[in-house]
């Protein structure tokens, strides 16, 4: 009923009746735990352990209040000594797990669950807390079977299933993730650390106003849940609403100095707004606060390159990469880097790497032709249909709708490739190995902003003089073609894109100076690898299925 007040006056009446009570002495102390007066639980529950020293649940729940004030050490202590008086206490042997848990000592918290479950093996909250600790050691498969172990035992049990969703979502199977936040959150709509994960799940799916308006209610109901706050920071960044974004972010920090997540994603708003030094400030902050924390120190790595201050560049990126040797965006902009320093052979090594961890990118693909003279990695080559028409506000639902009906005309699965690309349908399949290496016929989707290019650059053409200046030359990239490439990633990731002719020293945005062959700027692409030339007509359908009009470019890399 929690009537704690009325408890409280009756447990005082009947301990003013007997002083040495002390079960009645533990549950007033029980009740102020409830009511999260701490001090006062902790006076009542060691009064009761000193009249009684074996009364094991009294030891118990002083540990259960220590470990609610983060005293963790205390709460270990009492747990030990409850579980020596009743070895078989399996609520007191749950909660010591989850004492290890929130302590990061998993290995502990598992053992100290795995045996609450033996004892009691329908405890639904000592199941999902082993999940909880197995979703922290990326023991996802492990996680997700204990969640739903719990959820069985108990539908309702939103905080299970919002566990279970968020697993899904670490593990970047979102609609899984939406279905089970939902689903929590029907059952508690004011369920605010739900709301603010299908939030942030919608912004990791691109769904920006729906990842908004989580967000903001969830940010609602909870006002100093600085996590949620930094995620609608992230999302008003990834819509390049950066002043919203640098709101949203420095008010994250002022509620977590140390959350070194936030202070480099306001880094990376700074960066896209060419507030260079102010980024520079909060990458390294945030590196300071996190040694080994890979996405900041490249994309400090990624600041010093626009600045080109590039030996600091190099050293950023090689760091990254030596604390993720996989990080093939790191590596790709490491090879970048070297391009911009003529460094040629260096930066092919880096590109061809990149393209064998990751091989979706057209733009290193590219990259790696220009620098080698029109050779693709593993004799890959693409075509390009592009939505014109479309803008970053719209491009989430053309990609849904694109895919849906590809899917249903059989011209690509719901099966993915390791990277996520779309494999072909039944009719149009080869046979193939799934491995990057071989030729593998897939589609990638390309959302926000996506430049569309063939595998080859030969000139560049000033839109306001007209000069036109070659992008190769003596079978190396020229001059234009490096600073072209890195002015090209900055306009895809949302940066400036404004570029002087050396010629007339006009400057004009990256969309209106002309490449020879010609580049397509849009937000919203299909690209097509190892397909043999697309049917026109296909096109056409697709094209009066949603209304726009779409363009094709391609094959290409032949």
């Amino acid at each position: 009923m929690a009537r704690y007040e009325e408890a409280l006056a009756d447990f005082t009446t009947a301990i003013r009746l007997d002083p040495k009570d002390a079960w009645a002495i533990a549950s007033r102390g029980q009740t102020y735990q409830a009511m999260a007066r701490y001090e006062e639980a902790l006076a009542d529950l060691t009064t009761a352990t000193d009249l009684n020293p074996s009364l094991d649940w009294a030891i118990a729940s002083r540990g259960e209040t220590y470990r609610l004030m983060a005293r963790y050490e205390e709460a270990l202590a009492d747990f030990t000594t409850a579980i020596r008086l009743d070895p078989e206490y399996a609520w007191a042997i749950a909660m010591r797990g989850e004492t290890y848990r929130l302590m990061a000592r998993y290995e502990e918290a598992l053992a100290d669950f795995t045996t609450a479950i033996r004892l009691d093996p329908k405890d639904a909250w000592a199941i999902a807390s082993r999940g909880q600790t197995y979703q922290a050691m990326a023991r996802y498969e492990e996680a997700l079977a204990d969640f739903t172990t719990a959820t069985d035992l108990n539908p309702k049990y939103d905080w299970a299933i919002a566990s279970r969703g968020e697993t899904y979502r670490l593990m970047a199977r979102y609609e899984e993730a939406l279905a089970d936040f939902t689903t929590a959150i029907d059952l508690d709509p004011k369920y605010d650390w739900a709301i603010a994960r299908r939030g942030e799940t919608y912004r990791l799916m691109a769904r920006y106003e729906e990842a908004l308006a989580d967000l903001t209610t969830a940010i609602r109901l909870n006002p100093k849940d600085a996590w949620a706050i930094a995620s609608r920071g992230q999302t008003y960044q990834a819509m390049e609403r950066y002043e919203e974004a640098l709101a949203d972010l420095t008010t994250a920090i002022d509620l977590n100095p140390k959350d070194a997540w936030a202070i480099a994603s306001r880094g990376q708003t700074y960066q896209a707004m060419e507030r260079y030094e102010e980024a520079l400030a909060d990458f390294t902050t945030a590196i300071r606060l996190n040694p080994t924390y890979a996405w900041a120190i490249a994309s400090r790595g990624q600041t010093y390159q626009a600045m080109e201050r590039y030996e600091e560049a190099l050293a950023d990126f090689t760091t990254a990469i030596r604390l993720n040797p996989t990080y093939a965006w790191a590596i790709a902009r490491r090879g970048q880097t070297y391009q911009a320093m003529e460094r040629y052979e260096e930066a092919l090594a880096d590109f061809t790497t990149a393209i064998r961890l990751d091989p979706d990118d057209p733009a290193d693909h590219l990259a790696l032709a220009m620098i080698g003279g029109g050779t693709a990695v593993n004799n890959d080559r693409y075509q390009w249909v592009a939505d014109i028409e479309s803008d970053a506000t719209e491009a989430n639902l053309i990609a849904l709708l694109v895919i849906d009906w590809l899917i249903s005309e059989g011209i690509a699965s719901r099966e993915r490739t390791s990277t996520g690309a779309h494999l072909p349908g039944a009719s149009y399949a080869i046979n193939q190995d799934t491995s990057p290496a071989n030729h593998v016929r897939r589609i990638t989707v390309h959302k926000k902003r996506v430049i569309c290019h063939p595998m080859k650059a030969s000139f560049l053409t000033c839109p306001n003089c007209r000069e036109r200046t070659p992008l190769r030359e003596a079978d190396l990239p020229a001059k234009a073609w490096n600073e072209l490439f890195i002015l090209a990633h900055h306009w895809t990731a949302g940066y400036a894109d404004q570029r002087e002719c050396a010629s007339c020293n006009e400057c004009a945005s990256l969309e209106d100076w002309q490449v020879d062959p010609s580049w397509i700027f849009c937000h919203f692409a299909l690209c097509f690898w190892n397909w043999e030339p697309l049917n026109p007509a296909i096109v056409d359908r697709l094209s009066a299925h949603l209304a726009r009009h779409l363009v094709t470019i391609g094959p290409l890399g032949q």
